[in-house]
């Protein structure tokens, strides 16, 4: 039990450096009830013409942009204001999901085995 255990972190530090290595990350700045920004780093997918991110419900940066959801992104070393919209859409969901997977191939793998990915918060960026 206890090497299984350990096999399971083993992967989702393993995850987690792929997540880091790969490419085309950005950086989501939010801003919290006391006015102070935070910035993220995570992955994105392009859909529909905007930038699309997912969470699971208990994350910070989703939290805050629920609050606020006036929100800045750096990609590319631009940076843009925009808005976040979250999407209770199952349809939408599904299509991140599998275009992050595409995306983002034996990390997502990876990561998708330690972080559940069943059903996660999907966040479309529009321009504000």
């Amino acid at each position: 039990m206890r090497t299984l255990g350990l096999a399971a972190v083993s992967l989702g530090v393993l995850g987690l450096l792929l997540f880091w290595a790969l490419g085309d990350t950005v950086l989501l700045r939010t801003v919290d009830a006391n006015g102070s920004s935070h910035e993220t780093r995570l992955w994105v997918v392009d859909h529909r013409g905007a930038a699309w991110l997912r969470s699971a419900a208990d994350h910070g940066w989703l939290q805050r942009l629920q609050a606020n959801p006036e929100v800045e992104l750096q990609r590319s070393d631009r940076w843009d204001a925009l808005r976040a919209v979250v999407s209770d859409s199952e349809n939408d969901r599904e299509i991140i999901n599998r275009l992050m997977a595409e995306k983002y191939g034996l990390a997502e793998s990876l990561i998708g085995g330690v972080f559940d990915h069943s059903m996660p918060v999907v966040v479309k960026l529009e321009p504000r």
